[in-house]
C-alpha cells in the first residue's frame, strides 16, 4: 500500500453495493487506533490482530446500487467527493 496507494473498499454483500475507491494510508497516530479499536470492539466483540496495520481510506469515487432489477434504475448513484485537508492527514 506504500508503493500504490489507491484502493477500492467494498460492502461484502453484492446485492446492496457500496463501492468507494480512494487512497489508503496506515494509520500510526495512537489517539487514531485506540479510537478504531474502541469501534472495533463495540462492533465484532473481539479485538483485531495486534500485529495488524489498520489504514484510513480518503475517498474519492463512491457509487452504490441494489442489485434487484425492480429497484436498480432508481437506486443507482455515484458521485466524486471533494478533497479534503482534514482526512488528507489521517
Amino acid at each position: 500500500m506504500s508503493e500504490i496507494p489507491d484502493c477500492v473498499v467494498s460492502t461484502e454483500s453484492a446485492s446492496e453495493a457500496v463501492i468507494i475507491e480512494g487512497v489508503a494510508k496506515s494509520i500510526s497516530n495512537a489517539k487514531d487506533l485506540r479510537l478504531v479499536a474502541q469501534i472495533y470492539q463495540q462492533k465484532y466483540g473481539s479485538t483485531y490482530p495486534p500485529e495488524a496495520v489498520v489504514f484510513a481510506v480518503r475517498p474519492k469515487v463512491a457509487f452504490g446500487f441494489i442489485e434487484d432489477e425492480a429497484e436498480f434504475s432508481g437506486s443507482a448513484t455515484a458521485g466524486t467527493l471533494p478533497s479534503n485537508d482534514e482526512t488528507a492527514n489521517c
